[in-house]
């Protein structure tokens, strides 16, 4: 403590002498700050007299080419700027001399310090080693990858061209292939320091995100090495959540598009605006929120929609991962663009890299809004698929407060539709269809809830038409299921009820429509989870939602294609999400 009297305050040495492991950080902000502009003002100084003297001799040093005039250039430069900043090409043109012929300062670079490292190719970071003495490589493999050149069969057949075979082990265990390598592989096999079984120094800290967001990351990229030093708090969207966008993509030139989702977006965003302003204490979106998306082509869709909705002031950040990689904001959403229907891989399963920066940049709600058909969470060896897992784990995880994007509206319109707002127009609707049906009824509710029956008092109401139309309740197995695969007790529950109650109960796989038919006359489709919504108007996830009731003249059409997609996903063993089942609410 006496040593540091003649440096701090008396109020920073009190809080030091109550809690010393604080003397870091006082020392941080009040001592180093000082040092440095001293020692910064201090090599000016030396700057100065330095540019002075060489003027007055009128030397070789502001124009000469050879190695010493250039060394002495460089370091009375580095008084003023002690750390340059440049990229990996344009570095090595900077560092040479004249001899005869340009010459590269070898061995001149006291630190080379480089950064997203995991992004540079070996072809290209590789050469900067030559003029380095020492090297501080930060980067992360796990994040975005090189663009590389050339593939792995013509970098193969280069070596074979150039005789090198027999290096290919060597150069591929030291990430130097050109086709797969990066300059962070090239550290971390030639470091010498390693804390097993990571190779370097592994910074497992993590702050920026939340617990519950970083856990998918931690999962899917590190082993569950990352340690989250953010507690979870509250907030008003959930930590990884999703919204059911079902829409079309199109071809867009070489890249894909889908304005269903950016319109969707776009409106969510405009009615969620003032609840993320105040909460954030923000002026603009665009200092909350963040869209990524895959396609180059849904980046224009999404500003186009943003623009219509009245956000194009917003500064809102549209991208590619590539445009997020180092930043962060509270929210990101990301728009996936695939159709349901979309046969072969899809490009944020190509590795772990793009959904693992998508997610991370995440401080509070990571947001999927699309067709969440396209992420199986059986499937939970793809990034996709271990991201569906997280997103489906609870019913509060998903975005309910969209218009709703359904065949039904694509095709007939707003003005041939009944508009439903709230829950008690939903309840009563529900309670109409049963009690007025003559032939057969569908409730498909992807997830159940014994309580959400009760407080309806569903049970006396199928009672009283037992004997009376069909009445089929249809399910998600999946999402009622719990960590060990058997049905939570809610859902137990709920299929007691209703089977006591006189009605079918269907289990489907990879259903995410909320459906409701009465006869062949109408059909309901939207955000509303039939049983199993909140009834608890105080509850925190009692939300805005919102369907659309059609009784037109292609009522019956629309309706036989919702049994037929029932009856599809109920013979199927796996989930949903071919051509064939999509198709069937064409009509």
């Amino acid at each position: 403590m006496a040593s540091l009297k003649p440096l701090l305050p008396a109020t920073a040495l009190d809080e030091i002498a109550e809690a010393p492991e604080r003397a870091e950080a006082r020392l941080d902000t009040i001592v180093r700050p000082e040092l440095f502009h001293l020692a910064a003002r201090y090599w000016e100084g030396r700057w100065l007299i330095e540019t002075a003297e060489a003027l007055a001799r009128n030397d070789k040093t502001f124009t000469g080419r050879s190695r010493e005039m250039c060394e002495r250039r460089w370091r009375r430069f580095a008084k003023l700027t002690p750390c340059l900043v440049s990229t990996a090409y344009t570095a090595p043109r900077l560092l040479d001399y004249f001899d005869g012929a340009n010459q590269p300062l070898i061995g001149f670079i006291d630190l080379l310090i480089v950064d997203e490292a995991g992004q540079v190719s070996p072809q290209v970071g590789g050469a900067l080693f030559a003029f380095v003495r020492t090297a501080l490589v930060v980067g992360d493999t796990q994040q975005l990858e090189p663009v590389w050149g050339i593939d792995t069969d013509t970098d193969f057949g280069n070596l074979a061209k150039w005789g090198l075979d027999k290096e290919k082990p060597l150069l591929e265990h030291g990430g130097m292939l050109a086709s797969e390598g990066s300059v962070m592989a090239m550290a971390q096999a030639a470091t010498a320091f390693a804390a097993p079984p990571h190779r370097g120094l592994f910074l497992e800290e993590h702050w920026r995100c939340r617990a519950s967001v970083i856990a998918y990351c931690n999962e899917l990229a590190y082993r569950g090495a990352l340690k989250p030093m953010r507690p979870d708090g509250d907030y008003p969207l959930p930590p990884l959540g999703y919204a059911h966008v079902p829409g079309s993509a199109a071809r867009a030139g070489l890249s894909w598009s889908n304005a269903d989702e950016a319109g969707v977006i776009a409106d969510w965003l405009g009615h969620r605006r003032a609840e993320l302003l105040s909460h954030h204490r923000a002026k603009k979106l665009g200092d909350i929120v963040a869209i990524v998306t895959p396609f180059r082509a849904q980046i224009a869709v999404l500003r186009r929609e943003l623009k219509n909705a009245g956000l194009g002031d917003e500064n809102i950040t549209v991208g590619t991962v590539h445009a997020l990689q180092g930043a962060e904001k509270d929210v990101v959403l990301f728009s996936p663009v695939y159709s349901a229907g979309h046969s072969g891989g899809m490009f944020f399963d190509r590795g772990v890299s793009m959904l693992n920066v998508a997610v991370s940049r995440a401080k509070e709600s990571f947001l999927v809004f699309g067709d969440i058909r396209l992420f199986r969470p059986e499937q939970r060896a793809l990034p996709s698929g271990l991201l569906g897992a997280y997103l489906l784990a609870a019913p509060e995880n998903e975005i309910t407060d969209i218009e709703p994007i359904s065949p039904i509206v694509q095709k007939e319109g707003r003005s041939e539709l009944e508009r439903l707002n709230d829950l008690e127009a939903h309840r009563e609707v529900l309670r109409r269809a049963i009690g007025e049906a003559n032939e057969r009824v569908l409730v498909v509710s992807p997830y159940l809830s014994d309580k959400a029956i009760e407080a309806d008092d569903l049970a006396a109401l199928l009672l009283s038409r037992r004997g009376g139309p069909r009445i089929v309740v249809a399910y998600d197995h999946y999402l009622n299921c719990g960590d060990d695969r058997s049905l939570l007790p809610r859902a137990v529950m709920a299929i007691d009820i209703l089977r006591a109650s006189g009605a079918e109960v269907w289990a489907l796989n990879g259903a995410h429509n909320k459906t409701l038919t009465v006869d062949e006359s109408w059909i309901v489709e939207g955000s509303f989870n039939w049983l199993s919504a909140r009834r608890d108007r105080d509850s925190d996830f009692q939300r805005h939602e919102v369907s659309f009731l059609y009784r037109g003249k292609d009522a019956a059409i629309h309706v036989d294609n919702a049994w037929k997609e029932v009856e599809a996903l109920r013979e199927k063993p796996e989930r949903e999400g071919s051509r064939e089942q999509t198709n069937a609410w064409s009509g």
